[in-house]
């Protein structure tokens, strides 16, 4: 099943209450979180939810952030608030209208590309800020590894490190979560080698080969070298490695999800 997202909702409560319940069986204390963020008491959240009570336009933007909102998804949520809290027929004509613009831009989008690949530059910038982040999200296609536990210990973590990931990931559409189930959404999210992002993506990986050295797993393969050779076979073993790499994609394509490996390969310049 598909996350919906606040552009699926026409009104903002129904989202909210929406988003309590998806979240039920990784994080207790919804309500709680949004009177964190919002500044306000407990009873308020659920004055808000269950009644005629409306939060701020300022209260808005701060759910919207902690919810990991896109910058679309965003203007759509503080929108809904905005109809909410209208006190007149017309006027809630007016932000409908807005709403309707939104949601006919964003279904658009969806069509073209599919919405779970997109992803604001916060977003994306979180989900490649660390490693474990594409780890989780790969780990679950594979199905003995599609809960809190099972991922924690395969990846010798944290269990509130995962959870605390996951709870990232739903939301972008890159997992989904029902009675405490992890299932994966899109997997191939490309980066190009001009993303302010590639650099801390790579940096991440190969950081993590260095701690895989010190574990010595049977079967792992570790090579490093320093050469010198002419331009001429420099040429050949970048068109033979290219060509690996398109070979590997491939590959892993068709495979199936049995278990991870991580594939990193550097061949550089040493001298300007």
């Amino acid at each position: 099943m598909t996350a919906k997202k606040a552009f699926d909702f026409d009104d903002y409560k129904e989202y909210l209450r929406y988003m309590e319940h998806s979240r039920a069986h990784l994080q207790r204390g919804f309500r709680s979180r949004l009177a964190e963020e919002t500044g306000c008491q407990n009873p308020f959240i659920t004055q808000v939810l269950n009644s005629n009570a409306n939060f701020s336009l300022e209260q808005g933007l701060r759910i919207s952030k902690y919810l990991g909102h896109s910058e679309e998804e965003k203007k759509y949520f503080v929108l809904l608030i905005e109809l909410g809290r209208a006190g007149t027929e017309e006027l809630k004509s007016y932000f409908k209208s807005q709403l309707l613009e939104l949601k006919d831009v964003y279904l658009n989008i969806k069509d073209r590309v599919g919405h779970d690949f997109v992803l604001n530059a916060e977003t994306r910038a979180q989900y490649f800020s660390q490693w474990y982040f594409a780890a989780i999200h790969v780990l679950v296609t594979i199905p003995k590894f599609r809960s809190v536990e099972s991922i924690s210990k395969a990846l010798n973590m944290q269990a509130e490190t995962v959870q605390q990931a996951a709870l990232f990931l739903i939301p972008c559409g890159l997992l989904f979560e029902k009675s405490g189930t992890l299932t994966p959404g899109p997997t191939q999210l490309h980066l190009g080698k001009d993303s302010p992002d590639i650099s801390k993506h790579h940096s991440n990986w190969r950081i993590a080969a260095i701690n895989s050295l010190s574990r010595q797993e049977r079967g792992d393969i570790h090579y490093s070298t320093v050469s010198s050779l002419s331009e001429k076979d420099v040429k050949a073993l970048q068109s033979k490695f290219i060509q690996d790499i398109e070979n590997y994609v491939e590959t892993v394509k068709v495979s199936g999800e049995e278990t991870a490996y991580c594939f990193n390969l550097d061949f550089f310049r040493l001298i300007g």
